[in-house]
């Protein structure tokens, strides 16, 4: 998939972000050996949006009314071969709302991180980076994807190809937090907060990753897929937890293969020191 107009041109990748209004263009492939590929059926968010007859297999999408949030796209391929079963694949798509151009704040310091026990430990290091004045940062830097965990991913024309069975979504217990996480909005963490995941039949085990500004400041080990997330607040300059400010929380299900889906992610405010 491909954002063409109302932005940079890049190869995008699942939990990136696509701007409302931006368009995407959607390349299909599918293998059907002897046979002729005779339909591409494209649905969105479970409903149907196109069927395609003939090459070229693709389409574009128009997110002009799509609202902001994951958007899920399904894809059947179908033969001229009447006892071949119809091929699927499903990818998604992280959609935001528009941003004005800013001037460039006086950058951050680096941050650094090392693990205490059950918490992460936040702390800072005068270390700025340079910023150009008048020109938009990638999406507000955090949301850029971390580096991918485990085996390398297969590539198809620029597009990964995750294997079936290891989707995640993140939820939380706590009904505010639950409530954020389904409207893809700003979780507030003024508390030590749990999050869990929901995972799919091939996963067994998970891997979360914490950025900031554009830096991951913190990896976990992999974990058993019902192993609980807690990300805290520091309360004061001696205690575990994080430094206030906004930090996106990423998610990973793999495989006994080190093998990892494609991610989930959420945006957490981190509450400044009481």
């Amino acid at each position: 998939m491909y954002p063409v107009g109302g932005g940079r041109e890049s190869v995008w990748q699942p939990g990136m972000p696509v701007y409302v209004g931006d368009r995407i263009v959607l390349r299909m492939f599918a293998s059907t050996g002897d046979a002729r590929l005779a339909e591409m059926r494209v649905r969105l968010d479970n409903e149907p949006l196109r069927t395609l007859t003939q090459a070229p297999w693709s389409i574009e999408i128009d997110t002009s009314n799509l609202s902001p949030g994951y958007h899920f796209v399904e894809v059947f391929a179908v033969s001229s071969d009447p006892s071949a079963d119809m091929g699927s694949g499903t990818t998604i798509f992280y959609v935001r709302e528009p941003e004005p151009v800013r001037e460039a704040a006086a950058p951050e310091p680096r941050t650094e991180t090392t693990v205490t026990t059950g918490a992460v430990q936040e702390m800072m290091t005068e270390e700025p980076t340079t910023a150009v004045a008048g020109v938009r940062q990638t999406p507000e830097e955090a949301f850029q994807p971390p580096a991918h965990p485990g085996r390398e991913i297969p590539m198809r024309d620029g597009i990964p190809l995750y294997q079936a069975g290891l989707d995640i979504s993140l939820h939380s217990a706590d009904p505010a937090v639950e409530q954020m996480l389904a409207q893809d909005g700003v979780v507030q963490v003024t508390k030590p907060t749990l999050f869990r995941v929901t995972v799919g039949n091939n996963a067994r085990r998970i891997i979360y990753a914490l950025m900031r500004n554009g830096q991951e400041i913190y990896r976990s080990d992999p974990l058993p897929t019902n192993a609980l997330i807690r990300l805290q607040p520091k309360t004061d300059a001696d205690s575990v937890g994080l430094q206030p400010g906004e930090v996106s929380l990423w998610v990973w299900a793999g495989n006994e293969e080190e093998l990892y889906g494609a991610p989930d992610m959420a945006r957490v405010e981190i509450a400044p020191q009481q």
